[in-house]
């Protein structure tokens, strides 16, 4: 979405590799580092969306997550799966979903696409809303424990839609041959 990669490499600077430990609790398959992801044998369409300059060479690109939306839908996308979210401001905002972002969710919805995004991770520093999980049409997922209890973390929204295992996960992270719990 504007970086001129082919989306699999991952850009984040940390240890943790959010692209790449989301894409393993989906198609990773067992005996490797131990971990089997949910459809092991689905495949992935990378799609990187550069929401901070961090995680991208550069400023983000304007509309970076509705182009994202598309390009998946456009592909052939059955599943988009987004663990991402940016906070939403009712002072600042006029709509809790932006339009370009609602009107790709629409879209994808029309060629048959299941749309997935966190609710947000925030609920400790306010629970702000968050697209594009507020987004008409959007399943959003928020964080369950081992207890099924919901973490900290984890922003409470009457848009929720479903939870999820969210701590103490073991994943893949970019390193070859590494995992991260």
């Amino acid at each position: 979405t504007g970086n001129g990669s082919d989306g699999r490499i991952d850009y984040d600077s940390d240890e943790f590799s959010h692209g790449t430990a989301m894409a393993s609790l989906i198609v990773a398959a067992r005996g490797y580092a131990d971990i089997e992801g949910l459809a092991p044998a689905a495949e992935i369409l990378p799609v990187v969306v550069p929401l901070v300059s961090v995680v991208h060479q550069g400023e983000p690109p304007v509309n970076a997550t509705a182009k994202a939306i598309d390009y998946a839908a456009g592909h052939g996308a059955r599943i988009i799966s987004m663990s991402l979210g940016g906070p939403r401001t009712e002072k600042q905002d006029r709509l809790p979903c932006p339009s370009d972002i609602q009107d790709a969710v629409l879209r994808a919805l029309r060629r048959g696409a299941i749309v997935v995004a966190a609710s947000g991770n925030a609920a400790q520093s306010g629970n702000p809303v968050e697209e594009p999980g507020v987004c008409l049409g959007v399943v959003s997922v928020g964080a369950v424990d081992a207890g099924l209890r919901v973490t900290a973390f984890s922003s409470r929204h009457r848009y929720l839609s479903v939870t999820a295992p969210g701590s103490n996960i073991a994943t893949l992270n970019r390193e070859p041959d590494t995992a991260f719990v």
